[in-house]
């Protein structure tokens, strides 16, 4: 049965059972691969396999990445040397999938049960969800493209709905043509006029479309997207409720962000997980690197100091009491070394998208005798990096090659892979200036016990509301996206509010005793 079959079915006879059957079947369609990782550990402690064969099942999926990650940066380079050492690598990856089907299959016989939970990973259905929303207070849009139309499923805590989006191709060109336009700082600098109007078009068209009939009648602030196919490109805070002014003035307009904290997910099974994730380690770890002098092997390239990154790590090392590593000193493997022990990890530099070659897409580090310092896609797949909060201020974080059936494949999905509870990344190369500003504002709403949703909204309010003319556009604040757990940082110690609720009590015990014993002296 398909998605539209079920959908059908549900107009015929308006059974529930077929509307919970067609959103099971599009959360089938969206990253399994990352939902069979991320169960990975729960599914191991149920199912009485060995850590050594979890072990090796992990280091044989670590290699095949290294390998694929290899070949394909030596295909970016030539010569005879080149060549050699590609048939090696291409060789050695033969190897390790030939090694890895066969222990899959022996694995198949022996533990049976993880094998099938493990491939065949559970789907969350719709009244899971349902509870999860009641708990943030929260409602939920889930996207399927399909070849004609698209489906938008809009969950909240006591209702599912679904609704049939017609002209799939005409809608994913005009995600497109937005995304281009807003990522563009040359057009808004240079045709600011022409630009204002082009946005503001789009993006009210593509609010009436995509989300107007569901948050017009929505009770709830909260609100997370799950998008599909090319919407996964698209922030949908910058998307217009209503038609602004005629005349360029980006400070008055109507966005989404106004009335909603936003937050992202590759599928409901994962928004729910990644939220039941339970990591405590509150260390905060910083890293701003400088570039200056700084060659990368291979890459023929000098990159520029980033103006601001030191005094966004400094800002938040003084804010959290943790550890920064800033200046020449910021080595990768220094990171490596630390990355399974860190709360909230920041990182303030450079990165580089491979569109072609996704594994390939890194982060820029110093680098040492060690280690090149460049942090390969490939390399993240292979660390645990189970943190509260990763905070990838880099450019281009969140933007990938977009794989049907997986999402995009960027750097923040790598880190989704090892384990982060939550993400802070960008869509594209992002303004110094306004980064700092949003994420040390982001930063101290975290601090303070916000929801991460509710203090990414409203650092990007604060932003809006304090920026000049000029840098108020979309490119300057619209990046930035938050996937992942939506909660508040798990800490160990209790806020002001818990102690003064306790010392409330406790005076309540001790008059509740004297007036007893007032009362027994007196009789």
């Amino acid at each position: 049965m398909s998605i539209e079959t079920a959908l059908m079915l549900y107009e015929t006879k308006q059974e529930a059972s077929y509307l919970q059957k067609a959103f099971y079947f599009s959360e089938r369609s969206k990253a399994l691969l990352l939902l069979s990782s991320l169960y990975d550990q729960e599914v191991s402690i149920f199912s009485g396999v060995p850590n050594a064969i979890i072990e090796q099942e992990k280091q044989f999926r670590n290699s095949i990445n290294e390998y694929q990650g290899k070949i394909n940066n030596e295909e970016k380079r030539c010569g005879e040397a080149r060549t050699k050492l590609l048939d090696l690598y291409r060789q050695n990856l033969r190897s390790a999938q030939n090694e890895y089907t066969i222990f899959l299959q022996k694995m198949k016989e022996d533990y049976p049960n993880y094998y099938d939970l493990k491939f065949d990973p559970k789907i969350i259905t719709s009244e899971e969800i349902q509870q999860e929303l009641s708990q943030s207070n929260s409602t939920l849009l889930s996207y399927f493209m399909g070849d004609e139309n698209i489906f938008v499923f809009h969950l909240e805590p006591n209702s599912i709905q679904v609704r049939k989006i017609e002209n799939a191709k005409l809608i994913a060109a005009d995600v497109i043509t937005l995304y281009e336009l807003v990522n563009d700082k040359a057009k808004f600098e240079f045709s600011p006029q022409k630009t204002y109007e082009s946005f503001a078009d789009k993006a009210g068209h593509l609010y009436d479309v995509l989300v107007g009939p569901e948050l017009s009648e929505s009770d709830y602030d909260r609100l997370t997207i799950v998008p599909d196919g090319v919407l996964s490109y698209l922030p949908f805070e910058l998307l217009l409720s209503s038609q602004g002014p005629a005349k360029r003035n980006y400070a008055v307009l109507a966005y989404l962000l106004n009335d909603f904290a936003v937050s992202y997910s590759p599928s409901s099974s994962i928004f729910m997980l990644m939220n039941e994730f339970n990591h405590k380690n509150e260390r905060y770890m910083g890293f701003a690197p400088n570039y200056e002098g700084q060659n990368y092997a291979g890459q023929g390239k000098q990159m520029e100091n980033l103006d601001f990154n030191t005094a966004e790590v400094s800002f938040a090392a003084k804010l959290f009491g943790g550890d920064s590593w800033i200046g020449k000193d910021v080595f990768e493997d220094l990171f490596k070394s630390n990355s399974a022990n860190v709360g909230i990890l920041h990182l303030a530099m450079h990165g580089e998208v491979e569109d072609e070659h996704p594994l390939l897409s890194k982060l820029y580090f110093n680098s040492s005798v060690n280690e090149d310092g460049m942090l390969h896609t490939y390399e993240i797949y292979g660390l645990e990096i189970p943190s509260q909060l990763v905070i990838l201020s880099a450019c281009n974080t969140a933007r990938g090659k977009l794989v049907t059936g997986e999402g995009i494949l960027s750097l923040e999905r790598a880190f989704q892979y090892a384990r982060s509870a939550s993400l802070l990344s960008t869509l594209w190369k992002v303004d110094d200036a306004a980064s700092a500003a949003i994420t040390q504002q982001f930063l101290t709403g975290i601090k303070e016990g916000q929801p991460k949703d509710v203090a990414l909204q409203q650092a990007k309010l604060s932003y809006l509301s304090s920026a000049t003319p000029d840098k108020l556009p979309p490119f300057y604040w619209s990046s930035f996206k938050l996937t992942g757990s939506i909660y508040p940082l798990n800490t160990q110690s209790n806020p002001w509010y818990v102690w003064l609720g306790v010392g409330l009590l406790g005076i309540c015990i001790a008059l509740f005793y004297v007036r007893r014993r007032l009362a027994n002296v007196s009789s």
